[in-house]
């Protein structure tokens, strides 16, 4: 079987929350907002990533800000590690982005870095506001 790459991932998840300054709300248009963030993904490259999660940062950082949280129904693998949620924190500005494994409840280890190669977050982070008005 062939194995999915982190980018497929993305674009499969069982569903998918926003977290906005600890509040969490269930996006409800999932296929649209997949259509939205595919447009952003088109032609990035999945690059080594400096950042480490270690877990109590990260839930400290989920309060402040706007987060994706993209939730999965069973333990998946890309590049040899493993999480059943993936999170990314949403800047307009930001032309690449960190993706935070979750595994069992912790957010820790590894990451992977997205670089968008001339495109920036602006037109998911648009939509995710129009989505929680």
């Amino acid at each position: 079987m062939e194995e999915k790459t982190i980018l497929e991932y993305l674009q499969s998840p069982s569903s998918v929350e926003i977290i906005v300054d600890n509040n969490t709300i269930q996006l409800e248009q999932l296929d649209s907002f997949l259509i939205e963030l595919n447009k952003m993904l088109n032609n990035s490259q999945v690059m080594p990533a400096f950042g480490v999660s270690i877990h109590n940062h990260t839930v400290q950082a989920l309060k402040k800000g706007m987060w994706l949280k993209f939730v999965y129904k069973q333990t998946n693998e890309a590049e040899g590690m493993f999480f059943d949620e993936l999170i990314i924190e949403v800047q307009p500005k930001y032309s690449g982005f960190n993706i935070i494994r979750g595994n069992k409840g912790k957010y820790e280890g590894r990451c992977y870095y997205i670089n968008l190669v001339g495109k920036d977050m602006s037109n998911v982070y648009n939509y995710i506001q129009n989505s929680i008005k």
